[in-house]
């Protein structure tokens, strides 16, 4: 033996992690827990739509992170930190109106002037964090 206990290895569990990754569905192989979540009624279906709906957030959340990682942020920083008391002339509905992102589907770009320490480069990563978290790839670009 090669120090493997042949007893213990489930074929049927090693060809699920299998058919898994070659799905690309890596969440499909911790099928297990689904099945621990499942009540003792629940059909086949019930475990095929939890075990999609765990697949479906794993993704959001891996192409958020990779939207945010791609968007170069310099840190982070969201709207909810920002002191809204600092703004002169735009109003805290303005800003979180532009954080609907419907400015991005109707191809705007947004333009911040101010002087240093205004809050323009807060406001940018916020409003660019939301937008990857609305599944939109985005940069700043700071201009001097």
């Amino acid at each position: 033996m090669t120090g493997v206990d042949s007893a213990k290895i489930n074929p049927v569990k090693e060809t699920i992690k299998l058919y898994a990754k070659q799905l690309k569905t890596p969440t499909f192989a911790g099928y297990e827990n689904v099945v621990r979540q499942l009540e003792p009624g629940d059909g086949y279906d019930k475990f095929l739509c939890q075990l999609m709906k765990q697949e479906v957030i794993q993704r959001q959340e891996a192409g958020q992170k990779r939207r945010i990682k791609k968007a170069g942020f310099p840190v982070m920083k969201t709207l909810d930190e920002f002191d809204y008391r600092r703004l002169e002339h735009v109003s805290e509905s303005f800003i979180w109106e532009l954080a609907s992102c419907d400015y991005i589907t109707n191809r705007q770009n947004i333009v911040m002037i101010g002087n240093p320490g205004s809050g323009k480069s807060h406001l940018s990563i916020g409003l660019g964090m939301k937008a990857c978290y609305a599944g939109f790839n985005n940069s700043i670009q700071q201009q001097t």
